[in-house]
């Protein structure tokens, strides 16, 4: 066994969740059971917010909240897939920061013509992956804050067009080539227009949203 995690229960390869549920395969049949939903009920309503780590966060926290204690919590361990380690915890906010002033910079996509946007789209994608910043539910995590941007641009992003093979694959592909999801956000993108439906639509999230914090 590799070194043992501390998100997992000791001896075991099982992350410690609320339901103190130590085989592997259970947990992932509660989890994905749970997580689907909260996934819904997302995509009825959308976390509006500023695009940052701080907006990742708390899908993350939302998604996970039932199953996992490190819900909305920033890893504190290295973590690989397969033999591609991602952004090491120590540098994880730098990165993070980084990556978001860019997309700050880059004013949230608002405007760009759609070739660009799927450019853009891809890049960024990348880089949060490349930060995966959670011990576990990064790739939910990630695609519901690029649907949420996509949203916000007047874009719908299905990501029921895309096989998880071909995520995988395009993952891997994306380390050496930021625009390695051109193509999956070209096909998973519905309108090839922004609309401005969708637009108001984020828009009267945020409202609401403020309006709650006052």
């Amino acid at each position: 066994m590799d070194k043992q995690s501390k998100y997992c229960y000791p001896g075991t390869n099982v992350l410690i969740n609320k339901f103190n549920e130590q085989n592997h395969e259970k947990l992932m049949k509660l989890e994905r059971i749970i997580t689907a939903e909260r996934l819904y009920e997302l995509y009825r309503s959308p976390i509006p917010g500023s695009f940052g780590m701080k907006h990742l966060q708390k899908i993350h926290k939302y998604i996970f909240k039932d199953v996992y204690p490190f819900s909305g919590e920033l890893r504190e361990e290295q973590i690989f897939k397969g033999s591609t380690p991602f952004a090491h915890p120590m540098f994880l906010s730098n990165y993070a920061s980084d990556v978001f002033r860019q997309l700050k910079t880059d004013k949230y996509l608002k405007g760009m013509e759609y070739d660009d946007f799927v450019k853009k789209m891809s890049y960024y994608f990348t880089e949060v992956n490349m930060l995966h910043p959670f011990r576990e539910g990064n790739g939910r995590t990630q695609r519901e804050f690029f649907r949420v941007l996509a949203l916000k641009n007047g874009y719908e992003l299905d990501w029921s067009n895309v096989e998880p093979k071909t995520m995988m694959k395009l993952s891997i592909q994306s380390v050496a080539d930021s625009n390695a999801f051109n193509n999956l956000f070209d096909n998973a993108i519905v309108n090839k227009q922004p609309d401005q439906t969708l637009i108001n639509e984020y828009r009267s999230l945020k409202t609401k949203v403020n309006e709650l914090e006052l």
